[in-house]
């Protein structure tokens, strides 16, 4: 498992892939930057110039959109993670 850091979110990397009816699959566009996923794991949060602790808004099992640009790939035990700091999610999807 995976336990981020600061505010560090982490999310497991969608599968981009489509799949037609006729079962081929289409490679993802270079034009599709924003992603949706769901958080796994959250860090602690930041803290403030005073020193004050800052939690984070989103929390595991959250859908969130973010773009894809901004996140860092690791893979780790055979799963790929996106690791995205708080303040790059564009939403919590409901």
């Amino acid at each position: 498992m995976i336990e981020p850091i600061r505010d560090f979110v982490a999310v497991l990397r969608p599968d981009e892939n489509t799949k037609t009816s006729s079962g081929l699959y289409l490679a993802p566009s270079s034009d599709d930057k924003i992603l949706v996923a769901e958080v796994v794991a959250v860090g602690n949060g930041h803290f403030t110039s005073s020193g004050q602790p800052v939690k984070l808004t989103v929390s595991k099992g959250d859908k969130i959109a973010f773009n894809k640009t901004m996140a860092v790939e690791l893979r780790l035990e055979d799963k790929i993670y996106l690791l995205i700091r708080e303040e790059n999610i564009l939403c919590i999807v409901k």
